[in-house]
């Protein structure tokens, strides 16, 4: 008997971005619509929907949990369960995220075949399936949890997380999906016996036997398995009956060479013990050459180093001297130089303007403006004189009068002219008087600010450049003291760098007293350290050495196993020629049936193979065909036939080219072709137990023409089961009115 499942409410108190709650109403059967923008929380509710069925992750807890929200970090859904017969049932999942506690509860409705209305059946209303902590995405098993998710899955009909997530869940860019080998067994309906694991423990039983990986029925027999055991046993048992005849002669040269091997290994560790020892005393030796080498250079660099901390020592102590000469009490302010050239400014500007006022009061009125040169003044004596002289000749007052008014004319133009010349250079006098004054005010405030640092109390031109060559001593002994200090900074300290170099000359006389005592009276020695190559010499030493190591292990290996041929041909002596002929012949028998039982094995692994294979084969078919089916809805037509291979991989068939791998397709077709294979999945594995389709913004790619096609294939799965569409595309209104709107 088959059951639809409907989500009916989703409540949260407070998750992720719903920090002051969410409670919304999904229609019961249909396609429901949920609206609303980006980061309205689409995505976290579906993901609220998966926390309330399944829980938190650890990890997924401190993501989800809002830092601010006064609420609880918990959430519940309604779910209603109708199956064919009409009988109803409700349930409720009430989490706590932060706790994993559960309640799981259920009450029964009967449905009135008048009104259509539902009630419930039981007067005390709803029955607690279960209460506790279940967290079936945690790692750990308990029996809380087994009875939490068996209630669940048999009960209510959820599939497990993994089932959810693939098939009916589909989230926001996440349209691909993945059938893994879990799937595929529930697909073929294998999970049960678990074909593959049988499989795997013939062909481990086979390969225990063969040592050889099953693979197109051909092996490669090698003499560490059981069949090759028996075989090597037999030919070694034959064998032995052939050779005990004549083992006496083997087993006088075998230990005739046991003792060779004897003596020589003894010479060879005699002749590694010598090169060892002078091998020994010749790396001591280039050690302490070496040694003393790098002493030697590190003394010569700290001494180096030593005499430049003493001479930049000196230099300094010569330069704070020297600074200390010019006799400033203190060091002088920044702006030292500008107002000693300001001083110097000041000074030449008063000389200039006193000399210029000198010049004023030498300088002579323009020639112009003399008595007898000022051409308005001649005029006006000859008009006068014109006049007296007219008035008198032609006796009219009148000329007179005119001569005279022209003369008066004249006069009072040239006097304006002069007092205007008296005015201009008065006005000049005044302003090179105040200029001075003002630079003399000014020259005694600078020299009251540096009178700490100046030697006279007068200052003239030469004074000033006498006080600018004593500064820029001070400056530049001053500078050479700080980079004589920030030498010092980066160099070592004198202290320590004199009892390191103490040190060094200690530790260098002790190994010359040493190199030195080996070198008495040993020729070769002193030989091999005046040898430029002499390193090389080492080299060879101990490669000479590694191969003695060589030569030992070998004739050490030739000796165990001369040894162990001596055993076995001891053994075989002692060995009773019946006796050996009963365990060839057991030994065959032996061999006989694990032979049989390896014939049979391939039979098995063969046969189950093919079953299985031909077995997989119609199921890919039926869900190639019905994923053909959608898609071909989907596109119009365009694409049609698929294909699936042994990991059902999908291929299209396209009409112009043989098969297009769907990595090659568009987005939106690689979106069309996975969402028909979810289609596809959920209708093959909810047959009994039909879940509703979550949809998280899946129609992102898809244009008007194809939206509308898979609204249209929508339209006829949601009579079977509930579809759930979260999205922000508002074109579907158009096909699914009265939505649920989210606010951002």
């Amino acid at each position: 008997m088959s059951k639809s499942i409907y989500i009916t409410r989703i409540k949260l108190e407070s998750f992720g971005c719903f920090g002051k709650g969410l409670d919304i109403e999904l229609k019961p059967s249909g396609i429901s619509l949920v609206l609303g923008p980006n980061e309205a929380g689409k995505s976290t509710l579906v993901m609220a929907v998966k926390a309330i069925l399944f829980g938190l992750r650890s990890e997924e807890i401190s993501v989800y949990q809002p830092w601010n929200s006064r609420h609880n970090f918990a959430g519940e859904m309604h779910l209603r369960i109708t199956d064919t017969d009409g009988k109803s049932e409700t349930f409720k999942i009430e989490r706590n995220f932060a706790t994993n506690e559960v309640v799981l509860s259920a009450a029964e409705i009967e449905r009135n075949s008048a009104t259509n209305e539902v009630a419930l059946s039981a007067a005390e209303g709803e029955t607690v399936l279960f209460s506790g902590k279940a967290n079936p995405a945690s790692r750990s098993s308990n029996e809380a949890k087994q009875k939490y998710f068996s209630i669940l899955t048999e009960k209510i009909g959820v599939p497990d997380e993994k089932l959810f997530t693939e098939t009916i869940c589909v989230n926001q860019l996440e349209m691909e999906t993945k059938i893994d080998s879990e799937l595929r067994q529930i697909l073929t309906g294998s999970a049960s016996g678990d074909y593959k694991s049988i499989i795997e423990k013939l062909e481990k039983e086979y390969f225990d036997l063969t040592k050889t990986a099953y693979a197109s029925y051909v092996y490669e027999k090698r003499n560490d398995r059981r069949i090759e055991q028996l075989r090597g046993e037999i030919n070694e048992k034959r064998a032995g009956l052939n050779i005990i005849r004549d083992s006496k002669n083997e087993l006088d040269r075998n230990k005739k060479r046991q003792q060779e091997l004897v003596l020589k290994i003894e010479q060879l560790h005699k002749e590694k013990g010598e090169k060892e020892k002078r091998y020994e005393t010749l790396s001591r030796c280039y050690d302490l050459n070496k040694e003393i080498e790098d002493l030697a250079k590190e003394h010569n660099e700290l001494k180096n180093s030593f005499e430049k901390i003493k001479e930049t020592d000196r230099k300094l102590k010569d330069a704070e001297s020297r600074r200390d000469e010019i006799g400033y009490k203190e060091p002088p302010p920044k702006d030292f130089h500008e107002k000693l050239y300001r001083l110097g400014t000041i000074l030449k500007d008063t000389e200039d303007n006193q000399q210029k006022i000198s010049h004023l009061h030498k300088q002579p009125p323009p020639s112009r403006l003399k008595l007898f040169k000022n051409p308005f003044l001649l005029v006006a004596a000859v008009v006068f004189v014109s006049g007296i002289i007219g008035g008198l000749m032609f006796d009219s007052l009148a000329l007179s009068l005119a001569g005279f008014a022209i003369a008066g004319v004249c006069a009072a133009w040239a006097y304006a002219e002069i007092s205007r010349h008296r005015a201009e250079s008065k006005g000049q006098l005044d302003l090179l008087t105040k200029t001075i004054s003002a630079n003399r005010e000014e020259q005694k405030k600078i020299f009251g600010e540096l009178s700490l640092w100046l030697k006279a109390e007068t200052f003239d031109a030469v004074d000033i450049e006498h006080e600018k060559e004593r500064y820029q001593k001070y400056r530049d002994f001053s500078e050479e003291a700080e980079t004589c200090k920030e030498i010092l900074k980066n160099l070592p300290n004198k202290g320590e760098t004199e009892q390191t170099l103490k040190k060094i000359e200690a530790d260098l006389g002790r190994k010359q007293i040493e190199i030195r005592g080996m070198l008495k009276d040993n020729l070769a020695l002193k030989i091999f350290l005046e040898k430029s190559d002499n390193y090389h010499d080492l080299q060879i030493l101990k490669s000479q050495i590694g191969g003695l190591i060589d030569e030992i292990d070998k004739a050490v290996r030739e000796k165990i196993e001369i040894e162990a041929e001596i055993k076995a041909i001891e053994r075989v002596l002692n060995t009773n020629d019946i006796d050996l002929a009963e365990e060839i012949k057991q030994r065959e028998e032996e061999l006989k049936g694990c032979e049989q039982q390896v014939e049979a094995l391939q039979i098995a692994i063969m046969t189950l193979k093919e079953s299985v294979t031909e077995f997989n084969s119609v199921h890919k078919e039926g869900l190639a065909e019905e994923i053909g089916n959608h898609l071909s809805a989907f596109t119009g037509g365009k694409y049609s036939r698929l294909t699936l291979d042994d990991d059902f991989v999908p291929s299209v068939d396209h009409p112009e080219k043989q098969k297009i791998d769907s990595s090659r397709l568009s987005v939106g077709t690689r979106d069309q072709l996975f969402f028909a294979m979810r289609l596809a999945l959920a209708t093959e594995l909810g047959e009994n137990a039909r879940f509703p389709f979550i949809l998280d913004d899946p129609f992102v790619n898809f244009d008007d023409d194809r939206l509308e096609r898979v609204i249209g294939v929508l339209g006829n799965v949601c009579a079977q089961r509930q579809i759930i569409i979260l999205s922000h595309d508002r074109r579907l209104i158009a096909y699914i009115p009265e939505p649920v709107e989210l606010e951002n």
